[in-house]
């Protein structure tokens, strides 16, 4: 293979460098100015000799314009960090926004005052000595301290309402208040500027100058200290609102139609061998792992993992070793370096009328547990308490093969913000948690999972897992569980329709991409999800739900899955229906979208003299990527789940007809099981019940293991997560239906476990 020159793809730490040059300059300040006091010091007599040169009327006259200027942009810059560091909330940072609107209005208006001098031909000539001028400054510098002790007290407001010791908000305090230690200056600044001081108006105080200089000086080293790396690592909150709309991509990373697919191309990279044989070496390094080379295939591209270092060099295509076609190659994430060959091998393709299909054909079928990830805190839940390896094995003991985890587009909003820059492990749990506990919990992480930091990220946490997963040969199934991160589901949490206000429609559909993006890396993430649970949205901030229809359904999720497909065309993508997950029927039976029923649906008032409108899979280029998912809970507000002849029926009708069966006998009665138009596959992806001795004689739970079994659906029950480490603002919150036990170490039910869920996987055909 004939090396070509390493192409540089991403950016490294440049921590170290950065601090480096910071030092260096304030020590370069510090210095000239003790020498420039040695200097006025040591002239005696003529004090300020040394600075003739500069003294000239039109040098000092923009001097004093930049001095206003660069003041006043530090007063802005405080303000906009305070509001980016500091702020929990939309109203914290509205009014931390507020303050740097002001402080930039004020910036500009002194400008002017200082300015704006007779002559206007020549406002130079009016100089510092002059008592107009002096009136002048004591205006600029006396609003100036008012918005400094403002600031501060903006500061003082904000520390107090986060959730850390007494002592580390008095010293997070203490710091913020350096930037008060250019008062002083100012104040001594007016002082050697007022009349008094000067009986030359053409003259001004040279002392003067001096503690201009001192005061200029001050503030942008005085405003920098809480820039500092040891400051930053505790107080970075990582927390932000995300805008609805907004075009704002992480390094690296679009929006647009061609912009939108995250990769970084290798130009360089592009082999001399043939078209289908083309490799990528990619050499990578990772921290505290040495470096090595992975085999990556990929065409010309590669995903730039955030925070990771990455050297690519192409040459000729190499052959496929023999023996290999089976290997599946996973290369390093920042946290851990793997290099996995396994036989867990056959990539899915999509759907083969009902079926799920692999590279060869052969039917796939999921049997598998909802993993819960998408609370406060937005990292997978049970980590603290278990090894990603060592709570997989757990799922393996049973024989899933399938993991619907779930999170919040939150967690992706926050990287936009943050300018393409993952959520550090430590940052997320203070966050979610508070900082005592959030430190805590963060330790637990990293003693629990070795290879793991402070500062490994989120999307660091799915790599370990997915790796893991792969190694065990488990499917992962990102799902949007939510838009903010928090408990699901009811129709008043902002998360429940198109545009509610914790469902930005733009946002979404950007985070999708992000995760379709990350999914290229891992072989056996080989579907995701649209959104979970769509429902009616009540009490939105408009007080009034609008356009809950089938219409605004299958319009959202087409412009999803286009979104997906644009950057992942190999993922399978599940469409969840409307009624908190219940019902597809308008689908799957080729109605009429304006005028199909939905339980509680917004009616279209002219639905019957507007043209027919329906939705044909076929005629998009995923249609063979599309898998429908349904949920069914005991709690259901219009399904009847007291009798297995009725519930069988329902499901029929609702969706599952998609698949092809037999309609069940309760057709009968219920009157309205219509066939499906075209033969598409459909899972059961979200059920439950408590895990106890009530589950044996559970009527729905026995009739959804039955209606399974029978048909072969795939599905995965709610859930694994024996505890949250925060839910509906409770921490340490255990939940009875869950698999797994409150400390993560075995199950909740043992006996359920042998006598129900091993036989239901076992049960399943196609595995």
């Amino acid at each position: 293979m004939a090396d070509a020159a390493p192409a540089t793809v991403g950016t490294g730490n440049t921590a170290p460098g950065l601090t480096t040059v910071t030092i260096l300059l304030f020590l370069w300040a510090a210095l000239t100015y003790a020498v420039r006091i040695w200097a006025k010091v040591g002239k005696g007599d003529k004090w300020g000799a040394d600075d003739t040169a500069i003294s000239a009327s039109l040098a000092l006259f923009a001097g004093q314009m930049m001095y206003a200027i660069a003041v006043g942009l530090t007063r802005v810059s405080t303000s906009f960090f305070t509001g980016r560091f500091l702020t929990r909330d939309q109203g914290n940072i509205r009014l931390a926004y507020g303050f740097s609107t002001a402080f930039g209005v004020w910036t500009a208006a002194s400008v002017f005052i200082v300015a704006l001098r007779v002559p206007l031909a020549e406002p130079w000539e009016t100089l510092d000595g002059s008592s107009a001028m002096w009136v002048r400054w004591v205006i600029v510098e006396a609003v100036g301290v008012v918005m400094d002790l403002s600031t501060f007290a903006l500061c003082v407001y904000l520390i107090w309402g986060l959730q850390m010791p007494l002592g580390k908000r008095m010293a997070v305090v203490a710091i913020f208040a350096c930037r008060l230690g250019v008062v002083p200056l100012v104040v001594l600044r007016l002082w050697n500027l007022s009349p008094k001081r000067n009986t030359d108006p053409d003259s001004p105080s040279k002392t003067a100058m001096l503690f201009t200089e001192a005061a200029l000086q001050a503030a942008f080293i005085l405003a920098s200290i809480t820039c500092l790396k040891p400051f930053l690592r505790p107080f970075h909150s990582g927390y932000f609102v995300s805008k609805a709309g907004s075009n704002a991509a992480p390094m690296g990373f679009g929006t647009g139609p061609k912009s939108s697919r995250a990769y970084y191309e290798l130009s360089a990279a592009r082999s001399q061998g043939g078209k289908d044989e083309k490799h990528v070496i990619v050499q990578q390094r990772s921290v505290g792992s040495e470096d090595e080379q992975d085999l990556i295939h990929k065409p010309d591209m590669a995903l730039r993992p955030d925070r990771v270092n990455h050297r690519a060099s192409v040459g000729q295509g190499l052959k496929r070793p023999s023996g290999l076609e089976d290997d599946m190659h996973i290369s390093k994430t920042q946290a851990f370096s793997v290099r996995l060959v396994s036989s867990y091998h056959v990539p899915l393709l999509g759907s083969n009328g009902r079926e799920i299909v692999n590279a060869k054909g052969d039917a796939v079928t999921w049997a598998g547990v909802n993993w819960p990830g998408s609370g406060e805190t937005m990292v997978p839940e049970g980590l603290e308490w278990s090894s990603v390896e060592t709570i997989l094995d757990q799922i393996k003991s049973v024989g899933f093969n399938f993991i619907r985890l779930t999170y919040a587009i939150q967690a992706v909003d926050q990287i936009y913000e943050r300018d393409g820059a993952d959520v550090p492990l430590e940052v997320a749990m203070i966050n979610g948690l508070g900082y005592a506990n959030g430190t805590k919990v963060t330790k637990e992480m990293v003693a629990k999972n070795p290879g793991w930091t402070k500062d490994t990220t989120r999307f660091e946490v799915w790599d370990a897992i997915a790796t893991a997963a792969a190694e065990r040969e488990i499917y992962i199934h990102p799902d949007v569980h939510v838009g903010r991160a928090q408990w699901c589901c009811n129709n008043t949490d902002g998360n429940a329709w198109f545009d509610d206000y914790n469902f930005p429609v733009d946002d979404w559909k950007r985070g999708l991409q992000y995760v379709a993006n990350w999914a290229t890396r891992h072989p056996n993430v080989v579907s995701m999800s649209l959104r979970n649970e769509l429902r009616r949205a009540i009490n939105t901030t408009t007080g009034v739900t609008q356009d809950y229809n089938w219409v605004t359904l299958v319009g959202n999720n087409t412009a999803a899955t286009d979104a997906i497909h644009s950057v992942n065309p190999d993922i399978l993508v599940t469409w969840s229906g409307m009624q908190y997950d219940q019902d597809l029927s308008a689908l799957t039976t080729g109605l009429n979208l304006n005028t199909a029923p939905a339980y509680k649906a917004d009616a279209i008032r002219d639905r019957y003299r507007r043209e027919p409108l329906y939705f044909n899979l076929s005629d998009h280029a995923w249609a063979d990527k599309v898998v429908y998912e349904l949920h069914l809970y005991s709690m259901s507000e219009d399904l009847d789940t007291g009798e297995c002849p009725i519930i069988e029926a329902e499901l029929y009708r609702n969706g599952f007809n998609a698949l092809r069966i037999d309609a069940p006998a309760a057709c009968n009665l219920t009157n309205d099981c219509t066939p499906a138009v075209r033969q598409t596959p459909v899972i059961l992806s979200e059920f439950g019940s408590a895990q106890d001795a009530t589950l044996f004689n559970d009527t729905l739970q026995g009739c959804l293991r039955n209606f399974t079994t029978a048909h072969n659906i795939s599905w995965a029950v709610w859930s694994l997560a024996g505890s949250y480490r925060i839910r509906s603002g409770a921490q340490g919150v255990g939940d009875t239906w869950a698999l797994g036990n409150y400390d993560w170490n075995g199950w909740n039910f043992e006996e359920g476990i042998e006598k129900w869920w091993k036989p239901w996987v076992a049960a399943m055909s196609g595995r």
